[in-house]
């Protein structure tokens, strides 16, 4: 489980810096409401949410404990898939900028 929410934790953590630059860049836009909304109203609260949710993983990693291990896997699957395909995404779009 502790794996899980570190791997959610940094893949967050990539995710806000990578949107950052390329939202200054002008190279993307933000495809979540809330954070275009954080984003529109200010540039340093998006950062600032990213860096605390990516901090209360690193906190559930290392305090969260339940009997219902599978069941949390499962759950925190979901998240994981989908910033994982998201930092690809990055990845992608950082790859042809860097080549121009």
């Amino acid at each position: 489980m502790k794996i899980i929410f570190i791997l959610l934790s940094v893949l967050n953590l990539f995710d806000g810096i990578f949107t950052y630059i390329g939202l200054r860049l002008q190279l993307i836009t933000e495809a979540n409401p809330l954070m275009h909304f954080m984003w529109t109203t200010s540039p340093s609260y998006f950062l600032i949410s990213k860096t605390i949710l990516s901090l209360l993983l690193l906190y559930l990693a290392y305090s969260f404990s339940t009997k219902h291990t599978h069941v949390w896997k499962f759950i925190l699957s979901v998240p994981l898939c989908l910033y994982t395909a998201v930092f690809f995404i990055h990845i992608s779009w950082l790859t042809v900028f860097v080549s121009i």
